[in-house]
C-alpha cells in the first residue's frame, strides 16, 4: 500500500486501471454469449418456421441469414475472449474492438425486425418485440461496466428496430 492510496489520491494510472478492469469484466462475459446469442437467435426463430401459422412462416433464407450472422459472431466472441486474454495490454485498442463488436452484435439483433416482419400481423410484431428487449436486458446486465460499450449495442438495435417499427403499415 502506498501513501496514495492510503490518503485517498488517486494514483496516475488510475483511469488505465479502471479501464482495463471494465473491459476484463466485458471479456468474461463473451463466452456467455457466444453461447447466448446463436441459441437465443434459435428460440426466437421458431414460431416464424411455419409450424404455427399466426407468427407468419418466413422464407428460409431469411432465417439462415439471421442464424449464420449470430454464429458468425459467436465465433468471432471467443477469438476476441482468447485473443484479449493472451495479450490485454493495449486497453485502447481493445476497447474499440469490443465497440465494434457489440455494434455487430447489437446490429445482428436489429435483423430480427427487418427480416421476420409481417405488416398488419400484431402476433408476429410482438413475437419479434419480445427477443429483442430480451437482449437488451442482457446487455444491462453483461455490458453495463462500460457505458460506451453497453451503449454501442443498445443503439444497434434500438434505431433499426425503432425504425422498422415506425415505417411498418
Amino acid at each position: 500500500m502506498t501513501a496514495e492510496t492510503i490518503t485517498g489520491t488517486p494514483a496516475k494510472s488510475d483511469p488505465g486501471r479502471m479501464l482495463q478492469a471494465r473491459l476484463d469484466m466485458v471479456v468474461a462475459a463473451l463466452p456467455i454469449s457466444a453461447w447466448f446469442n446463436p441459441g437465443w437467435a434459435l428460440v426466437s426463430i421458431v414460431p416464424f418456421l411455419g409450424f404455427f401459422p399466426m407468427f407468419g412462416r418466413e422464407s428460409a433464407w431469411s432465417l439462415i441469414v439471421f442464424m449464420g450472422v449470430h454464429l458468425f459472431n459467436s465465433v468471432l466472441a471467443m477469438d476476441l475472449y482468447r485473443r484479449y486474454r493472451s495479450n490485454p495490454s493495449n486497453t485502447q485498442a481493445w476497447f474499440w474492438r469490443l465497440i465494434g463488436f457489440q455494434t455487430l452484435s447489437g446490429a445482428s439483433w436489429a435483423l430480427l425486425p427487418w427480416l421476420l416482419w409481417v405488416d398488419g400481423n400484431a402476433v408476429n410484431n410482438v413475437a419479434i418485440l419480445v427477443p429483442i428487449v430480451a437482449v437488451l436486458w442482457s446487455y444491462a446486465a453483461s455490458r453495463a461496466m462500460h457505458i460506451g460499450i453497453y451503449l454501442s449495442g443498445v443503439g444497434a438495435i434500438a434505431a433499426p428496430t425503432l425504425v422498422r417499427f415506425v415505417t411498418a403499415s
